[in-house]
């Protein structure tokens, strides 16, 4: 997800742009080592998946394409995989889940 313009988005904007139907989205995050040994970290939010292992897989693949590849090193390896679910409760807000993985 993006800003808008030069300034970040707000709740209704996020809660749009990930779909506004209260359905829960998967949230993966890959921490990662680079060959010089910085460590980093990159998320996506899969809201297709019908269980955790396949939010990992789609992730996995979105963070092989060349544009999430440009933003870490390309010779990066992935050490380290989060899996949350990503929900609203009944008064709109959004929150995380405890880790699955």
């Amino acid at each position: 997800m993006t800003g808008i313009g030069n300034r970040i988005p707000t709740t209704a904007e996020v809660r749009e742009d990930i779909g506004s139907t209260g359905r829960d989205r998967w949230f993966v995050g890959f921490r990662f080592r680079t060959p010089r040994g910085s460590v980093g970290r990159q998320f996506f939010v899969v809201g297709e998946a019908a269980d955790a292992e396949d939010a990992v897989a789609i992730a996995m693949a979105r963070a092989s394409l060349p544009r999430s590849r440009g933003a870490r090193e390309d010779d990066a390896e992935i050490d380290g995989v989060e899996v949350r679910l990503l929900r609203w409760n009944p008064l709109g807000w959004v929150y995380l889940t405890r880790s699955c993985a």
